[in-house]
This record gives structure tokens, C-alpha cells and sequence, in this order.
């Protein structure tokens, strides 16, 4: 296998994460449709950090769910990479699960910790991948 290389995997990200904003591109558009949104700061804050829950919590599960099952999300499908275990065998759930939980040590660094681990592992590892035991390799 070859792992998946900085550039393609930032690729896959970007577009991943054009598809989870649109998530919340629905969201902020039927909160600004309404007239009453700045008539209660209260109201303008609860719906604001509503949305912001939101799409971390669809980033998490998209993210998640399709490479725990199909080992790829829509954006490392175009980018034709794919995630599997250490050992090389099939990503499941819970190694999904587990590998983008460490997403959130990525984003309080704007993804830095990620870009360091990935150049200093022999096989390209993020945090999550290290602490899930998964890598990210070219498909087949």
C-alpha cells in the first residue's frame, strides 16, 4: 500500500467540509429568514451556538460513520483514498469513531498537530490515526 499523501488528504478534506457547511448553510438561512432574529440577543445567541453544535456534530458523524463503515467519506472517495487499520484490514465503527474524536486536538492547532504527526510518522499518521491504529492509504 502507499499512504495517502498530505496534499490528497487535505484535498479530501476540503471537500468534506464544503459538504458538512452546507449542513449549516441550510441552518443559518432558515435562522436569517426570520424577522424576530434580532429582536432577543438571548434567542440570536441560543441559535448561533445551535448551529455551530450542529455542524460539529455532522462533521463528527459524517466523518465518523462513512469511514467506520465504507473506510472513506465522499471527499477521500475523490481523492481516491481510503482508511483501514493498521494491519491493513477494513475500518470499522468504532475505529471511526475513535479516530476523528482526535479532530478536536487538530482544530484548537488549525490542524498544525496533524500536519507535524503526519510528517514525523514513518507511515503518515495523524493523532487520530495513532491513537485509533488506522491509516490512510491510496485506494485501490
Amino acid at each position: 500500500y502507499e499512504f495517502a499523501s498530505l496534499w490528497r488528504r487535505f484535498l479530501a478534506d476540503c471537500i468534506d467540509t464544503c459538504i458538512t457547511m452546507a449542513t449549516l448553510a441550510l441552518h443559518v438561512y432558515f435562522l436569517f429568514k426570520e424577522d424576530t432574529f434580532f429582536d432577543n440577543p438571548f434567542q440570536s445567541f441560543a441559535l448561533i451556538f445551535s448551529s455551530m453544535l450542529m455542524m460539529m456534530l455532522v462533521g463528527y458523524f459524517y466523518h465518523s460513520l462513512l469511514e467506520g463503515i465504507w473506510g472513506k467519506t465522499i471527499g477521500k472517495k475523490v481523492c481516491g483514498i481510503i482508511v483501514l487499520k493498521d494491519d491493513f484490514t477494513k475500518c470499522n465503527i468504532s475505529k471511526g469513531l475513535l479516530r476523528n474524536l482526535m479532530r478536536i486536538v487538530d482544530l484548537f492547532f488549525y490542524y498544525w498537530v496533524a500536519v507535524v504527526s503526519i510528517v514525523a510518522t514513518m507511515k503518515w499518521q495523524r493523532l487520530g490515526d495513532i491513537v485509533a491504529g488506522t491509516v490512510v492509504v491510496r485506494d485501490r
